[in-house]
């Protein structure tokens, strides 16, 4: 497998995590809309936060971060994007920073695929849960 296809998740993937995203939020849509305009407005300060830690070397900082993301990644149901980031907030908290560039990138990638996973888990919700939007919305 390539090796950066392993770090992202696939589409098959994706509307895996839609699916559980929809069950979870099936009777409050709205709380989905809100925590996913939360995540987005911080994603980017985030990121760049990440950016400068690891540039600074700053492990402390870089866990709590990779920590942070690691969880918004794991209500998003995006195992591929918490486990990068769960691997990152270990190895900051061995103090060791030699992987942090790929890191925050595959960190980086994965705002898409939480828009994704949001946008379809909502043409589920929207389609009633009956499970027609499959992956062809992807």
């Amino acid at each position: 497998m390539d090796e950066s296809r392993a770090l992202h998740s696939s589409v098959e993937e994706i509307a895996e995590s839609a699916a559980m995203l929809a069950e979870d939020f099936g009777e409050f849509p709205d709380l989905l809309e809100t925590i996913t305009d939360t995540f987005r407005e911080f994603f980017f300060a985030d990121l760049e936060a990440l950016r400068a830690a690891a540039s600074a070397g700053d492990c402390e900082r870089v866990r709590f971060l990779a920590h942070k993301f690691k969880g918004s990644f794991l209500a998003f149901h995006l195992g591929r994007a918490s486990a990068r980031a769960a691997a990152l907030e270990e190895q900051a908290g061995q103090g060791d920073l030699s992987a942090a560039g790929a890191s925050i990138e595959a960190i980086s990638y994965a705002f898409g695929e939480v828009n994704a996973t949001v946008e379809h888990a909502a043409r589920i919700l929207a389609e009633g849960m009956d499970g027609s939007a499959g992956v062809a919305g992807i």
